[in-house]
Parts: structure tokens; sequence; C-alpha cells
């Protein structure tokens, strides 16, 4: 949030999380900010003061876990279809929309793989669609609390 606002605005994530290790550009204008992150533990951390004039990078992991396993869970997408999944979305309800394509811009799972995508323990919608934008599987409200196999199609 810009340093005269009262809170921290809105969620640039939009209720997604960043799994371990990935990376997130946000675009914004030149300014001081204060950045609120919640961590998978449940706490939060707050950098105060960041002068943001041009490009720049805030590397982040979480102190106060031993073990980054502790605060995440999986899904394992199985992909029983006749068409490679493209497009993997893996969204909190809360979202407006399913955001990022966690299988990026080239990758696929093919027929008859599976792909495992860690995430911390909650509730999410969880959508597969093949490279030609066809919807193989919607799940909505999907409770992930330790390790999960989801099935495209559904058996």
């Amino acid at each position: 949030a810009a340093k005269e606002c009262n809170d921290y605005g809105v969620d640039q994530l939009d209720g997604q999380n960043i799994p371990s290790g990935w990376e997130l550009s946000i675009d914004v204008i030149p300014g001081i900010y204060d950045v609120w992150i919640e961590e998978c533990t449940g706490d939060n951390v707050i950098f105060e003061k960041i002068d943001i004039r041009e490009s720049y990078i805030m590397d982040y992991s979480d102190p106060n876990v031993e073990d980054p396993a502790d605060c995440q869970a999986s899904i394992t997408v199985v992909n029983n279809s006749e068409k490679p999944i493209c497009h993997m979305w893996i969204a909190s309800p809360r979202s407006d929309r399913f955001g990022m394509n966690w299988l990026g811009e080239t990758d696929q799972i093919a027929p008859g793989e599976s792909r495992v995508f860690v995430v911390d323990e909650n509730t999410y919608d969880i959508k597969a669609e093949s490279c030609d934008w066809d919807q193989l599987r919607v799940q909505l409200d999907v409770p992930v609390s330790s390790h999960i196999t989801w099935e495209v199609p559904e058996k």
C-alpha cells in the first residue's frame, strides 16, 4: 500500500498463494510502500517504507518455518483424458477469478501423466483445461488439508 493509505489496500495476489520457489511481478506506480506478507504459518511480516523508483526485487522466505513442508499440502493432478492439460487453475474460493495458470505458458500434463502442485492447507477451486481451452474438469470448494489426488476426468 502507498504510504498515504490507512490500510494495506487491495490484496495484490487476489487471495492466491505464491508457491515456494516461484516469482511474482507486480506493476506499481513509483513511490514509497509498506508491504504486508502473510506467511503460511498465519504470521504476518511487514516491510515499511520501501522506496520503489524503478525495477525492485524483494526476495523473501519464511524464517519461522524450519521445514517448509509443515505449511504445505499438495494436489496431484492425474491426466486420464485424451488431451494434454495446458491450463491448470488452483484458486482460493474467495477469489473473483482463477488467477494464474500453474503450468505457465509452455508446460503441460500429457495424457497418462501426473503433476504435483504444492499448496498451503486451504480450500480451493480447481480447473483443468486443454491446450485449446476446452474445460476438462472443474471442482469448487475442494478441501486440501494434506495430499490429495485430483483426476481428470473425474472417475
